[in-house]
This record gives C-alpha cells, structure tokens and sequence, in this order.
C-alpha cells in the first residue's frame, strides 16, 4: 500500500524533521513510487542532521548504485563500514556495491564478515552465493542462495535467484519450479518471468 505509507511517512518527517528513521522510511517509500531523486534528497536530508548514522550512509550508497554511481556508492559504503564496523548492513551493502562494480574479491570478503556478523540476514548469503557464481563456483553459490531462501522463504526475489542458480547447474526441473514460486509470491516482479524465458530459450523453446 505505497500511498499510505508515504502518508504515513511523510507525517513522520513533518513531525519531526530531523529524525533518521523517519526520513529513512521516506527515502523507501519515494522509492517505492520511482522517486529516486526525492528519496536521495530524504537521505541527505537526514545525514545533514545525523552525519554518523552508519545506517543513513548505507543507504545513501543502495540509491548511488541505483543511479548508477559507482564512486559515490563506494564511498558512501566505506564510510558506512567505518561508522560502524558491527554492523552487518554496512558490510552488506559494501559487497553488493563492490559485486556491481565487479571487484568480486573484495565482494565476497564484504559478504563473508556481514554474515559473521549477523547469520540471520539472508541478503549477505545471497550475495555470497552471486559473487561465488560469478567466480565459477555454481555449487557454492546455489549452497549461499539456499540458505538465503531458507532464512526467508516468501521473498518472491530469493527464489528467482534460487532458480537461477539451479539454471547455472544445469538443473531444469529445479529452475522451473522455484520460478513458478517466485511468479505466485510476488505477480508483479518481473524477474521470474525474464529468468525463466532465458530458461526456455536454453531449451529451444522459443515460443
């Protein structure tokens, strides 16, 4: 329900204009609505008041890479990991930035200290398990992806790229089925729908 939540979000931020969290769920949900400009503004807004919330710089460098900076999303990253070498997020966000930018080395060390830090977070296990296929490990990454989808069974996005690792295997059946779950979790992500038709391209079923 993205109008009322950036109702409810904004209410927030009227509020109280300064506080983190509150333009923090601004930024996601103007996000949400294809804002990327106003939800960068939200975050800037935010470390204006907030210059060493390590969360704030995390997500400053999620919308950089959104918008294709991969300098600004480092950066942001790094001094999101030096705030707060504790945190899982920071770590997180610091690989994923670090496998767009292909310095996959520097991804994996990233993604290995936020799940050490945090083995509950499923977004650290997926990133793993992409920068170990991107490595030419497919068993590896399809054992991190699987643990992701295991610590978070509903996400629509977890089970494309469970799927597609099992592409990556050579596993068919086993693509198919974790697209069809992804497509009844989540009917308006495009994902599954374009991994699956690559799927059935690769089976010469172009039709």
């Amino acid at each position: 329900d993205r109008p009322a939540a950036r109702t409810l979000a904004e209410r927030a931020v009227a509020a109280s204009p300064a506080n983190a969290s509150a333009l923090l769920a601004l930024s996601y949900t103007r996000q949400a609505d294809a804002d990327i400009a106003g939800a960068q503004a939200a975050i800037e807004q935010a470390l204006a008041a907030n210059p060493t919330d390590a969360l704030l710089w995390s997500r400053k460098a999620e919308l950089a890479a959104a918008m294709n900076d991969p300098n600004g999303a480092l950066e942001a990253a790094d001094r999101a990991v030096g705030l707060a070498p504790d945190i899982s997020r920071s770590y997180t966000v610091r690989g994923f930035v670090a496998l767009s930018a292909l310095a996959t080395e520097v991804a994996t060390a990233a993604f290995d200290e936020a799940i050490r830090l945090d083995s509950t977070d499923p977004l650290p296990q997926l990133g793993r398990g992409l920068a170990a296929i991107r490595q030419g490990m497919p068993d590896e990454g399809t054992r991190h992806i699987k643990l992701a989808v295991g610590l978070d069974p509903s996400n629509a996005l977890l089970r494309s790229y469970l799927g597609k690792a099992f592409f990556e295997q050579y596993r068919d059946p086993a693509a198919a089925i974790e697209y069809r779950r992804s497509r009844l979790l989540d009917p308006s992500d495009p994902t599954p729908w374009v991994y699956d038709a690559i799927r059935l391209m690769a089976n010469n079923e172009p039709i």
